[in-house]
Parts: structure tokens; sequence; C-alpha cells
């Protein structure tokens, strides 16, 4: 993953990818998806084993067909989350992998929105968004919201006092802010 983005960050921006922090968000697994399995596989060896006449096989295999998308299908499409989701913070960049190969990618300068919504918070650049879920940790959350403080993007006048310069150092997979 981090050489498709280092590839990414290079072609695209321009930007040799050397430190940064990794923050990738943990799933539950799926508990309901191996059970459903189970029973298609059960029931898929009695709709073999009962195979007398074509019309029998015919139907048996329309019921397998119909098994295979209530307990294998379905549970898949809903299941929650994204297998890939993680969040990478560099000195310059905040990004969000999104698929395997597949990255949003904002520059802390240039960001347009900033806000609190049901899902986490959600960060803004033109038309890009990344949500920091509400299932990271609270240390991976911090540091990214103060480097967003530090550079004047919480868009609420009341806060400007605390726009300030700042360096992001990033040691040991943590974010650490250096005021200049």
């Amino acid at each position: 993953m981090i050489e498709v983005l280092k590839k990414l960050l290079l072609d695209k921006f321009e930007y040799e990818l050397e430190d940064y922090a990794l923050f990738e968000i943990s799933r539950g697994k799926n508990k309901i998806l191996p059970f459903t399995f189970s029973l298609f596989v059960v029931a898929g060896i009695l709709l073999i084993l009962d195979m007398t006449d074509v019309f029998a096989n015919f139907m048996n295999l329309v019921i397998l067909l119909f098994l295979a998308v209530v307990l294998i299908i379905i549970p898949i499409a809903f299941q929650k989350g994204r297998k890939y989701d993680a969040i990478i913070v560099t000195p310059k960049y905040l990004i969000q992998r999104m698929a395997k190969s597949e990255f949003v990618v904002i520059e802390f300068d240039r960001i347009t929105g900033f806000k609190i919504a049901k899902e986490g918070i959600v960060i803004t650049e033109n038309k890009k968004d990344i949500v920091l879920g509400m299932d990271m940790f609270r240390e991976e959350i911090e540091p990214i919201v103060e480097i967003l403080e530090a550079k004047g993007k919480t868009f609420d006048p009341k806060k400007d006092f605390m726009v300030r310069k700042i360096i992001i150092v990033i040691e040991d997979n943590k974010v650490k802010l250096v005021y200049d």
C-alpha cells in the first residue's frame, strides 16, 4: 500500500513520501457471514444429494442460486465499513485510503472545510472529503485536530488567536507538533 501511495504522491503532487504516520481503522470481523456460508454449504450438499430427476435438478439449481443470494451476497453487500480504510498523516498532506489503491489526498494548507458531523470529523478541500471516523483512537485524532487549529482551519473567527506556525514531526508512527 505504501509503495502505491509513494508513486501516487510523486506522480501527482511531486512529493516524496518519507515520514508518515499510518492509522489503520480496525473493523470487527463479520460474525454473520461464516454462519450463513455454513448454512449455504449444508443446503447445497442436501440439494445435490437429492438429484432424482431432471425437474428436481432444475429446481435444486434455482433454490441453490436463491440461497447463494440470500445467504452470501446480501450479507457481503450490507457489510459495514471498508476493508482498506486508513488515515495517513504526512508533514504536508492528510490522506485517506479508500480502497487497495485508491486514496484521497488533502493538503493541510488548502483545506476549505472542517466540521463535526454524525459520521465523524469531515475535512474538505474543494470537492474532496476525508472523514475521521469515531472508531479512531483519541491519540490519533487529537494531533490532526491540533494541526487544523494551528493552521486556522476551524473557520471560527473567534478562534483566530489559535493560528500559529508549526512544524509537523512524525516519529515512531506518532504525530508531534513543534511550535515555531
